[in-house]
Parts: C-alpha cells; sequence; structure tokens
C-alpha cells in the first residue's frame, strides 16, 4: 500500500533566511561559498556545506564557537555538545558572527561560516549555493 504524501507546510514569511559566507582558509586563490537557508540546526548546516563544498561527508567534523566543540554522535563525533539540538537561530542570537567549522580534523583547512543580515520575502529555502570563489569544488 502506497504511502500518503505529506504536505509541506508553507513558508512562514515573517521568518528570517541566514545567508552564511563559508571560506576556507590557508588556500590561494580563496575558495568560498555564499548559501541562504532558514533556520537549521548546525547539523542540518553541516548537510549544506557538504552539497555547496562538493564534498561527500566522509570525514569527521566539528563546529567550534567561542571554544567549544558540536558535532554529531551518530556520526561518530566526541564533542562536547550536539549539533543535531543546536539551531543557527540561536547561534546568531547569542551575537556570533564568526564561527570555525574544522572537516577532515587533520588534513582539510578550516571554514569559517560568517552570519550576514538575514533576508525576508524569500521562497522557501533548504541550502541554496548563491554564490561561490575561486574553484567550483573545495578540496578533499
Amino acid at each position: 500500500m502506497a504511502k500518503k504524501s505529506r504536505k509541506q507546510a508553507p513558508l512562514d514569511r515573517t521568518l528570517p533566511i541566514y545567508q552564511v559566507k563559508i571560506a576556507l582558509q590557508h588556500i590561494k586563490p580563496p575558495i568560498w561559498r555564499r548559501v541562504q537557508t532558514n533556520d537549521c540546526s548546525l547539523d542540518e548546516l553541516h548537510d549544506i556545506i557538504q552539497v555547496c563544498m562538493g564534498w561527500e561527508g566522509e570525514h569527521m567534523h566539528a563546529f567550534v564557537i567561542e571554544g567549544e566543540e558540536f558535532g554529531n554522535p551518530r556520526r561518530g563525533s566526541q564533542a562536547e555538545y550536539d549539533s543535531r539540538f543546536v539551531r543557527l537561530s540561536e547561534v546568531v542570537e547569542e551575537g556570533h558572527t564568526r564561527f570555525r567549522y574544522d572537516y577532515d580534523l587533520v588534513a582539510t583547512p578550516v571554514a569559517r561560516p560568517r552570519m550576514l543580515p538575514s533576508l525576508s520575502g524569500l521562497t522557501r529555502l533548504r541550502g541554496i549555493c548563491v554564490n561561490w570563489g575561486a574553484k567550483k569544488r573545495g578540496p578533499v
């Protein structure tokens, strides 16, 4: 028996759209991406970054915000905090405009997402890459 499809909830146009710039450190020429997304968990942001950079999620990762690590224990993380339960909106509301995203904790350069002003009036988003610099695909 076929499952009933669930209707997608209508977009609440009063909610902010977050624009995040991801820039790899220590790479010349610079490699960066700019994405727009509605509020999401840091774990969902990890998935967005993976797609946007052309990576395949094969390495360990962690978000580092004010020296505290956030990762997903279901993906093998031993970080202090669970990234599935921390929202992007919470990070922004606490005043963090820059934080680190470590991917392949040994060999890969660090990405620094930077929160840019929220946008409104856009259609439903779940991580759309709107701009990039240098190479279309990041290293790894």
